[in-house]
This record gives structure tokens, C-alpha cells and sequence, in this order.
């Protein structure tokens, strides 16, 4: 066991563990270890190759702690040897007679994996991205031979029983009925011979079985086979799905909530059949706020085709109570509140910008605050969302992975795949709670924060800090500042075991009955308590999903848009004129012949259903339609509502907002917003923002740089005077162009802004989509339609227009903008 922990049977694992951010490039590669990561278990001495014993140089070392303590010094041979240290994480500074080193050699030490629990079904995961990230980069010349081992082993390590993992459908899935797990496969086959299993995310439709969608399928038999024949042959394996990742992103603008909808449901559909125990996840969702999207999704039945609630939070931690109770309110609305809720991504963002150049050119990484901001993250992250009532927690992220024009570095490990302290943390609370259930809370003084844990032989360990600003505004944390607090709590005669955030123990002896504590900003574990009581219970994680036996869940209605029908928008159709041919679908994912009606409510219509559908086993039956809207006098907002019976069973409804720019232009008034006055605009952006008047272009001009900004955006905002007023407006249209300094570069979102206060940048706001501008003027409207039902145009104090940019610069222009009310 020892031997393949060391080596695991290749010398595939050679990591180089001397990690010079910044250093000069002969000063990178000094010390060596088979040790994949540079971790090591705490029954295995650190040992390290000196690659400089045969140039003369002597070589010396001096050996800390993660909290800059200096542990020993001296001479390096052509080997370092430590003797056997406690779990932690290591620093090695180098020096010589000749010259001074850069950087710092780094190290893990972790429990060996007899000490670790049994537990297979436990609540702390992680994200490896490892089949999508971890494949081989000609330009990282540090990265280990076979990362995708490395990273399955070093899942292992922290005690890992289940990670998340990507697939690529359209490259697994070619051609028709044809499918070559690849490199899945191979991960897979890493992975479950440690015990691991994975929670794959799987999108991107193969081109054969999509039509004018850039992502989704139009073929649902193909989603149907694929989802079958993945959840068959990897059963035992992979015990949970997701259909899709963030749909509800504003990027994703070809993807519908209806059309999305559907697809969640034949993936289900397909899972099921493949493996009747799948616990079939929703397409993970990100935005809360909650978009009208996700109102849309669950209208359309979402919650009867999801075993469990899937979404990704990178917020604040003082926001998670806040977020959990809006998901669960929300997901009451549909008779799902109790359903269970993973949390597959989450993530901090609270490190800022990376201040250090990384080898990887282009490439920023964290200095040493950093990485033990993210240290400190991780485990009250995880703690504060198990407490919640999560029932799984996937950490973002485990490889190498930088994102925002590589400000941003995600992951645990550096790019030379050695561990952060991040990586330590995560390993001692997988230790130390695997096994064991989340109680409560108590309360142990003011600015503390305590969590009682059961472990499975009956002792009990208490989780406990100090807040820090990690815990409140998450601004200027400076992770030399303590935060220190004694407390006090009951505790029988005895002696007591306290492990610090990354793994070292010490004991403690109660006296009178008492034990004397002090918390500091990094979470610790009191483990050995008895009887202890919680102040506050923890949250329920949810009931397992029974589907209605009322319902007939394999008959599913897709509407295929044409004519004068186009969804422009992820949350509404636009009709471009009185009435519109549309095309139903009608699908039996069923081996029996199914016959049914169909029926329409809400305020359109369709003509040319016929009063009974047939529809064969495994296969649709498509009517051809007329769709007529029903605005009122005081609304151009339609709907299509589809519901229906199949041998006496309801099945899931299909419905789409439908709003309509030509019936607004038709009878509205158009009036003009003054814009020659740049001052009547006010900054708002993530960069340096400037803003002026073109007298060439007749517009407004906005210039952006985004330097050293941790992420791209730009909304100025224009503040409504006394005498303007959106009451009665129906929709807005402005003219627009935007370049940026890369050639090419692409937008994220783009987005027109509905502000009901004039509060600044954070003000609430309905967000409307537009398409991504271009370098060539165009007339973009957005629908106010389209917001959700409780919006009041009459409520809006300003709006702002903007996008977010890939490139470090951008400039776009402004000009035309008018509203749109509704004829006298």
C-alpha cells in the first residue's frame, strides 16, 4: 500500500516540486520527488533529489511551517531528508554560497489512507475538471507526465469518495448509435480503482443531432440514447448526472428555458433507463438572484424530472444563508421544497486578482496570502453549506485553471500540479468529518463561530473560529491579522485532541471540568467531547424524489419555431407579426403506444390540433399549427401553455412567453432619451472608465481598460430626472457598436438593465438580454415585456446598457436610444 502510494506503479507521478513564481528560470527546478503533488502520508519520510549535488554549489536549506515557523536548517547532500513529520503543509527556501533563490519548494504531508475513514457516501467533494483540464499542455513544460494520474491519486490522498468530472458529448458520440468513452473512460478507470466515484457534467450536442441550435439537441432520441447507454455502462461507477452546466448564463443566449426544459427531461428520461438508481441532478444553475429563466424552467415541470436541486455558488459565505432559504423558497412554489440541493460548484472568489507571474506565461498565481485565504475558505465554505442543509458540496476546483485574461487562477494545485495549503485544508476535514454528521451550531461567544459534529463511534468533534473579514465584507483580508479570542466550554476530566486547519495535533487536558480555548481566523478541531448540546439545529437535507404515479412522465411536447416566430431571448419568443405556423412535437419515450389530447391555456392559441394524438412507442408525432397571441388592451405579453392527458395521466406542461416588438411598434409612441450630455451617463465598470461625446459618431462614447481588473464588466448608468418617466413603456431601443482591443475578442454578457432604485452599481435591476454588439452600428430593442411578472416599468429610476468584454480594452458607442409607450 505504502509503495504504490509513493510510486504508484510508473514513475508517471515525477512532479517538480520547487515552485518559483517569479523566480528566474535556473532557479525553478532544484529539488525532486516521485511523490506525485509533493504529497506525502504522514508514515513516509519528505525526500527530495538535490539536482544541483554535482555542481559544487553547497546548497543549503532552511524548513517552515504554513504559518512561517522555522522548523530546521542546514546543508543539503545530494539528498533532503526530513524525518517524519505531522500532517501539514511545508515550505523549503533555498540559498547558497554562491547566490539566493527565488521561491520556495513546498510540500504536503497527509494521514496515511489506513487512518482515514470507511465512509463512502460523504457529504465534502470536489471538482476535478481533470478529463477536460488535466490533458497535456505542449507550453506547461512543468506539468507531470500523466496529470490526469496525478490528479486521480491526489483525490485519493485527501480521502476523495466522489468528484465531478466533464464529458464532451459531441466528442464521445460522433456518429449515430456510436460511442467512444475516451478519455472518460480512462479518468474513469484512474478513479475507481481508488474507490472513487464521479458525477459527470456532460453538454455540447453532436452536430448530426442538432439543427439550428449551437448547443442543444433538436434530435431527442439521440440525448435519449446517449444519456441511456452512458448511465448503463458506467453503472456502479457514476452515480449521479448533470444535464448541462449554467444554462441560465446570459452568454448562452441561443439556449431557451423551454427548450432547455426539455432537454432536462429526455436526460432524465435516458439515465433512468440506463440505470433505474441514478440520481438524476438538474442542469446546474448559477444565477441568483433567481433569473426568470429558472421561473420558466420549473413552469415547464422541471422539478418532476430531477431527483435533486443542482447549483453553483461563488458568493460570499455570510450570503449562503440568504441563498439556501431563496432555493428553497423558491423551489416550494413547485411542490419541491424538500427536495434535495447539491452544490457542484463552489467557489471563492475572495483573493482578488493573483498578484504573482506564473511560469505559464500570461498566467497570474496567488502570493502567500492568497493561497491561505483560499485555505481558509475552504473549510467554512463547506461547513457553513453542510450545516444549511446541503446534501453534497463540490469544491471549485481541484487542477490548475485560470479564467478573467488569466488574472484568475482556480484549483488546489499550482500549474507543476504541487499542492496548495488549500489542498491540505481540504484534506484535514475530510479527515476529520468524513464519518461524521453536522448537528448544529452552538454558541461559544461573540465573533465565534462553532459547529458540533456526531462521528459514527459516538465521540463528538467541534469545529471553531473567529470571524475575520473572510466571514463579514470579504474585503482587505490580511491573513497575518489572528483574530484571536479565548473561550471556554464543559468538557469532562480528560485529555482533549485539537487539530489546526491543515492537520497538526495537539493535546489538551480539561481542568475542573472546563477546557480553555483560543480561536483564531483559521478553523480548528476539537475532537473526543461527549453529550455536548447545539444552540441551533442543523437543516434538513431533503427527502429522496418518489415521481407522481398520477403523471406520465415519458410523453414530453416541444414546440419547433418558424415562420414569424423566433425566440430572440432565453425567456420569450418574439412574433413579428398577427399569427404564426408553429410546429408541436409530441414524444412517447415509452414502449407502449400512447393516446392522448392536448390542451392549450393561458392567451394564445393553436389552431390545427387534432382532438386525439396518437403516438407510437419511441417515437413523435408532429402537428403542424397556427399560433394566435391574445394581447390586451394594456399588455403585448402572450403565452403558449400546453397541457394534456395520455391514457388518463396528465402529462408535463410546455410553456413559452411570447411577446411581440411589432405589435408594441405598431401601437406605441416613440419618444426620444437626450443623450448629446455625457454628463447625464455615470461610470460604472469594473476598469478605468471615460465617457464623451462623438460629434462624428452623434453618440455617446465609452472607453474602457480593464487592467489588473479580477473580472470584465461595463454597465454606465443613466439616472432617470424628475421629469422622465418609464410608466407605460412597453420597450426600448438604442443603436450600438463596440470594438475591443483584441481582435476577435468575444463578449459575455449583454444586457440592458431595468434599475428600480438609484442606488449604484448594486441597485435591484431586471436584466434584459440584447445580442452581442459588433464593430458595425445596429438597432438592438429590448421587450420590457419580457421582465418578470412583479416588474412595474413605472418603478424604473435609471438603466444602464454595457456588456462584459473579453479584451483588456473596449470601447462602444451609444446613440438613438428610445422608448416605446403605448398609443393614446
Amino acid at each position: 500500500m505504502q509503495i504504490r502510494l509513493l510510486i504508484s506503479a510508473l514513475a508517471v507521478f515525477t512532479a517538480l516540486s520547487f515552485t518559483s513564481y517569479g523566480a528566474e528560470e535556473e532557479s525553478s527546478l532544484i529539488l525532486k520527488t516521485q511523490a506525485p503533488g509533493n504529497v506525502f502520508t504522514d508514515k513516509a519520510k519528505a525526500s527530495f533529489t538535490n539536482t544541483l549535488k554535482d555542481s559544487g554549489e553547497k546548497l543549503r536549506y532552511q524548513l517552515k511551517d504554513w504559518q512561517g515557523n522555522t522548523l530546521s536548517s542546514g546543508e543539503c547532500g545530494d539528498k533532503l531528508e526530513f524525518p517524519l513529520l505531522p500532517c501539514g503543509y511545508y515550505r523549503i527556501f533555498l540559498s547558497s554560497d554562491k547566490r539566493e533563490f527565488k521561491g520556495e519548494a513546498v510540500f504536503t504531508v497527509v494521514p496515511s489512507p489506513e487512518k482515514r475513514s470507511e465512509a463512502k457516501d460523504i457529504y465534502f467533494a470536489i471538482d476535478t475538471a481533470q478529463s477536460e483540464q488535466a490533458g497535456p499542455r505542449a507550453k506547461n513544460t512543468r506539468m507531470p507526465k500523466d496529470a490526469y494520474a496525478v490528479a486521480s491519486e491526489l483525490s485519493s490522498l485527501a480521502g476523495m469518495k466522489l468528484i465531478r468530472d466533464r464529458m464532451h458529448w459531441d466528442n464521445i458520440n460522433q456518429n449515430p448509435g456510436e460511442y467512444k468513452w475516451g478519455v472518460s473512460d480512462y479518468n474513469m478507470g484512474l478513479l475507481d480503482k481508488r474507490g472513487i466515484q464521479v458525477v459527470p457534467m456532460f453538454e455540447q450536442a453532436p452536430k448530426w443531432a442538432r439543427g439550428d441550435s449551437k448547443r442543444l439537441p433538436d434530435d431527442l432520441f439521440a440525448l435519449y440514447e446517449f444519456t441511456k447507454s452512458g448511465a448503463s455502462y458506467y453503472k456502479g461507477k457514476m452515480p449521479a448526472w448533470e444535464i448541462y452546466n449554467e444554462q441560465d448564463v446570459g452568454k448562452k443566449l441561443d439556449v431557451s428555458a423551454w427548450d432547455f426544459a426539455a432537454v432536462q427531461k429526455v436526460g432524465y428520461l435516458g439515465l433512468k433507463a440506463g440505470n433505474p438508481e441514478m440520481n438524476v441532478l438538474g442542469g446546474s444553475l448559477c444565477r441568483y438572484p433567481l433569473p426568470y429563466f429558472t421561473s420558466l424552467l420549473f413552469k415547464n415541470d422541471f422539478a418532476d424530472y430531477m431527483d435533486t436541486f443542482n447549483f453553483h455558488i461563488y458568493n460570499r459565505i455570510e450570503e449562503y444563508p440568504g441563498i439556501v432559504k431563496g432555493l428553497r423558497d423558491f423551489l416550494a412554489q413547485y411542490r419541491a421544497g424538500d427536495r434535495p440541493i447539491w452544490i457542484t460548484e463552489n467557489g471563492s472568489n475572495y483573493e482578488g486578482s493573483a498578484k504573482v507571474q506564473s511560469y505559464m506565461g500570461g498566467l497570474m498565481e496567488h502570493d502567500y496570502n492568497q493561497k491561505l485565504i483560499l485555505a481558509e475558505f475552504v473549510p467554512k465554505a463547506q461547513i457553513t453549506l453542510q450545516y444549511l442543509g446541503i446534501g453534497k458540496d463540490f469544491m471549485f476546483m481541484l487542477v490548475p485553471y485560470n479564467e478573467r485574461n488569466g488574472q484568475k487562477p482556480w484549483g488546489i494545485l499550482h500549474w507543476d500540479y504541487t499542492a496548495k495549503p488549500a489542498y491540505a485544508a481540504f484534506s484535514n476535514l475530510v479527515y476529520q468529518l468524513a464519518d461524521a454528521e453536522c448537528l448544529g451550531r452552538c454558541k461559544i461567544g461573540d465573533g465565534l463561530k462553532a459547529y458540533l459534529y456526531q462521528k459514527k463511534d459516538g465521540s463528538q468533534t467541534l469545529v471553531y473560529w473567529s470571524e475575520s473579514e473572510l466571514d463579514k465584507n470579504g474585503k482587505k483580508i490580511d491573513t497575518s491579522k489572528k483574530f484571536e479570542k479565548n473561550f471556554t466550554i464543559a468538557a469532562a476530566q480528560g485529555k482533549y485532541t485539537i487539530s489546526d486547519l491543515l492537520g497538526k495535533t495537539s493535546e489538551l487536558e480539561s481542568k475542573d471540568g472546563k477546557l480553555e480555548l483560543t480561536a483564531t481566523r483559521f478553523p480548528e478541531y476539537l475532537s473526543g467531547l461527549k453529550n455536548m448540546k447545539t444552540d441551533e439545529s442543523a437543516k434538513s437535507t431533503g427527502k429522496a424524489y418518489q415521481p407522481d404515479p398520477a403523471k406520465d412522465l415519458s410523453i414530453i411536447v416541444k414546440a419547433v419555431l418558424m415562420d414569424k416566430l423566433e425566440a430572440k431571448s432565453k425567456t420569450s419568443a418574439d412574433l413579428s407579426g398577427d399569427e404564426s405556423k408553429i410546429k408541436i412535437e409530441v414524444y412517447n419515450f415509452s414502449d407502449k403506444e400512447k393516446t392522448g389530447s392536448l390542451r392549450t391555456s393561458g392567451k394564445g392559441s393553436l389552431e390545427g390540433v387534432p382532438a386525439k394524438i396518437t403516438v407510437a412507442p419511441f417515437s413523435k408525432t408532429v402537428i403542424d399549427c397556427v399560433y394566435k397571441p391574445n394581447f390586451d388592451k394594456n399588455s403585448f405579453k402572450s403565452d403558449l401553455d400546453i397541457t394534456g392527458e395520455f391514457d388518463g395521466k396528465k402529462i408535463s406542461s410546455f410553456y413559452m412567453p411570447v411577446a411581440s416588438n411589432y405589435a408594441i411598434k405598431k401601437n406605441s409612441v416613440e419618444s426620444e432619451i437626450p443623450l448629446a450630455d455625457p454628463k447625464r451617463w455615470h461610470e460604472n465598470s469594473s476598469g478605468k472608465m471615460s465617457i464623451s461625446y462623438d460629434e462624428s459618431e452623434k453618440a455617446v462614447k465609452f472607453d474602457v481598460n480593464f487592467k489588473n481588473a479580477d473580472n470584465k464588466w461595463v454597465y454606465p448608468e443613466y439616472i432617470l430626472n424628475d421629469s422622465e418617466s418609464f410608466a407605460g413603456v412597453r420597450a426600448v431601443s438604442f443603436e450600438i457598436k463596440a470594438v475591443q482591443s483584441k481582435k476577435d475578442a468575444a463578449f459575455g454578457d449583454a444586457v440592458f438593465m431595468a434599475v428600480t432604485e438609484k442606488q449604484h452599481e448594486t441597485g435591484k435591476s431586471v436584466w434584459l438580454q440584447y445580442p452581442h454588439p459588433t464593430s458595425e452600428w445596429q438597432t438592438m430593442t429590448v421587450n420590457l415585456e419580457d421582465a418578470p411578472e412583479n416588474f412595474k416599468a413605472s418603478d424604473v429610476k435609471m438603466f444602464r446598457i454595457g456588456m462584459n468584454p473579453s479584451a483588456e480594452e473596449c470601447t462602444f458607442w451609444i446613440r438613438n436610444v428610445k422608448v416605446m409607450k403605448m398609443a393614446e
